[in-house]
């Protein structure tokens, strides 16, 4: 979150005496995990009392999402009015719809979904259930990255000052690694038993990998058409390490479960999976990045 966002959420968040009821909402870059847990109604009474005034339009947006997950998620009330909280949540899309161009809109986004994933689960609850249960981690996607967002990359900070492109043949010498860009990625709406979270999809990339490399010290983002990067979605990689993996001939793996290649003359085709919008182009970039290295690989699908 941009240091804004912190101070405001800092601002928000109160200690209510020794019973505090707190409110965490966790956007984690590297797990794709994300957890509304119960007992915030009082949190999202205290942040109520921020000044809507002195907020930007998806600053109050945020807040309002905010108060309204603190207020569905209330043990202590009886009964929850889920038509007004729907309708809410309805003009709350709306404002957000207006939002898309802004700074911080995809974290917000992610709140969205979160909350009306939520209200979905309070609709559908037993009523002997006394809780809310906490959000499954495909609630929300990895923080991306937009340091590339309106600028112009220069091919001096490319290997061999150029845009690679998949072919059966390619091949790119990268520090102590060769990879092999045979085939286009994969778009998928789930894996296994894990869907895409609402608006976005899966999409898969395979890299072969031969050579004695360590794969910590490379890097992986999938950027779309406005150059917003993205780092990898590993809980989605966990359900796909339990399918049968295909693709280039080969042996496979999916990368998170792979520390190192050893061999010189064998490839290891290596699965990452990314999660993008939804309405983003079919040609996204992959950006390989090794540690310390002045130049990247891009390679554009």
């Amino acid at each position: 979150m941009t240091a804004d966002h912190d101070h405001i959420a800092g601002r928000g968040m109160v200690a209510l005496g020794g019973c505090s009821i707190v409110l965490i909402v966790t956007l984690a870059a590297g797990a794709g995990a994300c957890f509304l847990y119960k007992h915030r109604g009082e949190a999202g009474s205290a942040i109520a009392a921020e000044s809507m005034e002195d907020l930007s339009e998806l600053d109050a947006v945020r807040l309002e999402l905010l108060i309204l997950s603190g207020e569905i998620s209330d043990p202590a009330r009886a009964r929850h009015d889920l038509t007004r909280a729907s309708r809410q949540l309805e003009t709350i899309e709306i404002r957000l719809a207006t939002q898309r161009k802004e700074h911080g809109y995809l974290k917000v986004r992610a709140l969205y979904e979160s909350v009306d994933l939520q209200l979905e689960i309070l609709k559908n609850k037993d009523t002997g259930e006394d809780e809310i249960p906490p959000l499954p981690p495909a609630s929300t996607v990895p923080e991306m990255n937009d340091r590339y967002v309106g600028t112009k990359v220069k091919k001096s900070a490319l290997i061999k000052s150029r845009i690679f492109t998949p072919s059966p043949t390619r091949t790119i010498r990268y520090g102590p690694a060769l990879f092999h860009v045979a085939r286009k990625p994969k778009k998928r709406s789930a894996i296994g038993s894990l869907d895409a979270p609402k608006g976005w999809k899966f999409i898969e990339v395979e890299l072969g990998v031969t050579g004695t490399a360590a794969l910590v010290e490379y890097s992986l983002l999938l950027m779309d058409d406005f150059r917003r990067a993205f780092p990898p979605y590993l809980g989605a990689e966990k359900y796909l390490a339990r399918g049968k993996l295909s693709g280039s001939s080969g042996q496979h793996a999916v990368w998170r479960e792979v520390h190192e290649t050893t061999s010189k003359k064998k490839v290891l085709w290596l699965h990452r999976v990314f999660a993008l919008p939804k309405d983003s182009i079919d040609n996204p970039v992959l950006e390989i990045q090794r540690q310390g290295a002045a130049k990247r690989v891009w390679i554009q699908y």
